[in-house]
């Protein structure tokens, strides 16, 4: 009887004796029901119902579509904060809100698998920006899936298809890649999230050279480096896995050998030559040693690398 006549805040201060909270919750209710609530009436309700540990108001407040009007990013803070974290995914996801979405799923819930499928399902530009963010922990915990997701964002990026109605209902962004021009992350921002993860960068890299129009020098550099450092110290095992599993992968890959002269050699590879001299020699990696000097007309170092290899008895 008093909303509409009775300034809020007064009748709320009369209610906030412990005792009196349900008397509160039924104000509070009330309040939203004819429209007159704001975020903070909205923060104190659901304080209320979880306070009362009464999901089946917090369910019919939050689930249902009872024409109540509230601050949605209010609910899910207030949800998040006390633990109701299906309450809070549930609001992220009918009401769109994908950061808030993303933040529920990697650091409230951990289901990095839904977190990682719902990024797929994302414009371009969206993609790229989430992978940007939680690509470090996303690799780490699915490696195999992240990788793949990255390469195609490097190369061929298509959404993959929503289960979500909330997503289906969406208007195509703006931002959406046009079938006139096809939009491609740049593979050398995203090798600092495989760190620790080698052979997952090289199947990346060996990806984004073979299927991306000339990646930058970093990309070949890189990759250059993991062959040769490979060389001397074998197959390196990510994190959180075996030697063996290392090894049984490049069972089925060319000799190390083949693939650095190979790219070397390539007219395409665009790789830093004076940074891959100093790798050749970093790892005395002989062959390559030997075309990089002839590549850059170092040929009185040639002459003094065979001087030196001579045995002086």
């Amino acid at each position: 009887e008093t909303i509409g006549t009775v300034e809020p805040s007064f009748v709320i201060r009369k209610f906030l004796d412990a005792q009196r909270i349900h008397n509160l919750t039924r104000y509070l209710q009330a309040l939203h029901e004819k429209r007159e609530a704001n975020a903070d009436h909205t923060t104190l309700l659901l304080n209320c119902y979880t306070k009362l540990k009464d999901i089946s108001k917090l369910d019919e407040f939050i689930k249902t579509d009872s024409g109540l009007t509230f601050d949605v990013e209010t609910a899910i803070r207030v949800c998040r904060r006390a633990s109701y974290f299906d309450h809070a995914l549930f609001l992220a996801t009918k009401h769109q809100k994908t950061q808030l979405r993303l933040e529920i799923l990697m650091k409230d819930t951990q289901d990095y698998r839904a977190a990682l499928e719902f990024i797929a399902t994302l414009d371009f530009f969206e993609a790229e920006h989430y992978m940007k963010l939680y690509g470090k922990a996303l690799i780490t915990a699915l490696p195999s899936e992240t990788t793949d997701l990255l390469m195609t964002l490097c190369t061929d990026y298509v959404p993959a298809e929503s289960d979500d109605s909330s997503q289906s209902s969406r208007q195509p962004s703006v931002s959406q890649p046009s079938k006139l021009k096809k939009l491609r992350s740049l593979p050398s921002e995203f090798i600092h999230i495989f760190i620790g993860k080698p052979r997952r960068l090289k199947q990346f890299l060996e990806y984004v050279v073979k299927h991306s129009h000339r990646p930058s020098s970093t990309v070949y550099d890189t990759l250059l480096e993991l062959y040769v450092r490979e060389t001397v110290i074998g197959p390196e095992a990510d994190d959180n896995e075996t030697t063996s599993d290392a090894h049984i992968d490049d069972e089925k890959e060319p000799h190390l050998n083949q693939k650095i002269m190979g790219l070397l050699k390539s007219q395409q590879a665009n790789y830093n030559s004076d940074h891959a001299l100093v790798l050749m020699k970093s790892y005395r990696f002989e062959p390559g040693v030997i075309f990089l000097y002839e590549k850059l007309h170092l040929y009185h170092e040639i002459v003094q690398h065979h001087v030196e290899r001579v045995d002086p008895e």
